[in-house]
């Protein structure tokens, strides 16, 4: 009773936003890494060493470093990054070698927390599918992307695998139709059919079936 209890905890991670396709393992990443980013650019602004700290060791890819811009303003930035221009600006002037030192030698903390969030997730949809009434829940989500898809099934119980499959396959039934008859109402040449919102959010959604949150993809 108490694991069951604990599921039930876990399924808010089920409901989607009003009007936004959301996979639920997309959704728990992107949450966590924000949060990461969010913390971090926090403490790099409030606290000297910690922005000393950065500059020697940069802890950030590229990507989510542009992402970290979303969390601070322009002069928050430019505090954060007026070490860092000055630490590699040195190391270029004292290298001997020919070539410029690389940034991207450590390893990523957003990187790091988006692996992790990930492997969670996965393992917690899968358990929280093996509740047959948390199913039906599920069924009125927007389900898995099918990166996703095949990450849970690679932990998931046989039912809740074979339950997966049905399921997805029913979802992605629905997709093609609603992409057709978009693609029959208004292309190569409009029609004066009205297109309702599930066609018109078809190739959206395709894209995020097919590949994910942009959000939380692996860098």
């Amino acid at each position: 009773m108490a694991a069951h209890n604990a599921l039930r905890q876990r399924v808010t991670w089920f409901p989607a936003r009003p009007g936004r396709p959301e996979c639920p393992v997309c959704r728990r990443i992107e949450h966590l890494v924000t949060n990461c980013l969010t913390k971090l650019t926090a403490r790099l602004v409030e606290q000297p060493d910690e922005r000393q700290s950065f500059a020697a060791e940069p802890e950030l890819c590229g990507p989510h470093a542009y992402q970290a811009r979303e969390y601070a303003g322009n002069a928050e930035i430019a505090l954060i990054y007026e070490l860092l221009i000055r630490a590699y600006r040195s190391q270029i002037a004292s290298r001997q070698s020919a070539g410029i030192p690389t940034l991207y030698q450590h390893p990523c903390v957003a990187c790091n927390t988006r692996d992790e969030a990930e492997k969670q997730a996965t393992s917690g949809v899968a358990d929280l599918l093996c509740v047959p009434d948390l199913r039906e829940q599920f069924r009125q989500t927007h389900g898995l992307c099918l990166p996703h898809l095949d990450l849970v099934c690679e932990v998931a119980s046989e039912e809740v695998r074979q339950f997966l499959r049905m399921d997805e396959c029913e979802r992605l039934d629905r997709l093609a139709e609603d992409l057709a008859r978009y693609v029959r109402k208004r292309y190569p040449v409009p029609t004066q059919e009205e297109t309702t919102d599930t066609e018109r959010t078809a190739a959206g959604r395709a894209v995020l079936k097919m590949y994910g949150h942009l959000g939380a993809m692996k860098r």
